[in-house]
């Protein structure tokens, strides 16, 4: 109630608990329809030089799954733009374009973020998996799928979703 009458985030002691109070209140601000102050107050969060690097990426990552939720393509494309404008070799942001794109079906871009990652990071299981299973769900280079998601178990051997690919590429190869 608080945060939606009167965005008093500034009443949270400082550090992590008042990030997370900011990017809170931007979500509280969307959710009650005041998108135009949720999108400035992410903004302010993005320009504000006071925060680390990864508070200021963490409201790009929030303005841009917001603009998704509004179906708004352009405006999400356009925050992606903008946060690896600043910082090309974010793997989260990197990662988060990926999956925006893989959505739009638009594989051949999402291909291209999941692999910049893999440069960047050779070991991101973040990356690994998606890109096999993106291949995989498009029936394309099979052999290289599953050579990506074996790479992503020996990873994370617990992990379900990373199962759930391995399942689905085995499928495909029959």
């Amino acid at each position: 109630v608080l945060l939606a009458a009167g965005c008093e985030w500034h009443r949270v002691a400082g550090g992590e608990p008042r990030l997370q109070a900011r990017l809170r209140t931007a979500n509280v601000l969307y959710e009650l329809d005041r998108r135009d102050e949720a999108f400035a107050a992410l903004r302010k969060l993005q320009g504000d030089g006071t925060l680390d690097e990864q508070a200021r990426q963490a409201a790009y990552l929030l303005e841009a799954e917001l603009h998704g939720k509004d179906k708004n393509l352009e405006a999400e494309s356009d925050t992606y733009a903008r946060g690896l404008a600043d910082w090309p070799d974010e793997p989260a942001l990197l990662y988060s374009r990926g999956l925006a794109w893989e959505r739009r079906d638009c594989i051949d871009h999402a291909e291209a973020a999941f692999r910049r990652i893999l440069v960047i990071e050779p070991h991101n299981v973040a990356a690994t998996n998606p890109l096999g299973y993106t291949l995989a769900d498009r029936n394309e280079r099979l052999d290289e799928a599953q050579t990506l998601v074996r790479k992503a178990v020996s990873l994370a051997p617990n992990d379900p979703f990373i199962a759930d690919s391995l399942g689905w590429v085995e499928f495909r190869l029959g």
